[in-house]
């Protein structure tokens, strides 16, 4: 996500304590994000819909953390709302990928011979 890489390059700016608390607003914009992925690539190789389905959902979950975790670090002024709100853009894009699959998925399950 490009926010993550300039907001990671804000925190020489700040002092100690301020560096800290970047710091950790950080670490949990990264984890949110890598979340996000990884999640899909679990389903990815997952072998039935449903289960597809269930981690995009969680995929999805962690898109809206990671935008929570941007909202903070504005409210904390350790990034600019020009910046959040291309996050804000990017996770929404994201969902809205994300519930076309979920939808697909779940259509797919539904019409595959069997599953009723």
């Amino acid at each position: 996500m490009p926010s993550l890489a300039i907001i990671c390059g804000q925190a020489s700016r700040f002092g100690s304590a301020q560096a800290g608390a970047l710091s950790t607003r950080r670490s949990a914009v990264a984890s949110s994000t890598r979340a996000t992925t990884a999640n899909i690539a679990e389903g990815y190789g997952r072998f039935h819909y449903l289960d597809n389905a269930k981690f995009c959902s969680n995929a999805r979950g962690s898109c809206w953390e990671t935008l929570g975790h941007l909202i903070t670090g504005s409210d904390e002024g350790f990034i600019a709302t020009e910046l959040l709100n291309q996050g804000r853009t990017l996770i929404n894009e994201a969902v809205k990928v994300l519930n076309g699959y979920m939808s697909y998925l779940k259509r797919a399950h539904r019409t595959r011979p069997g599953n009723g």
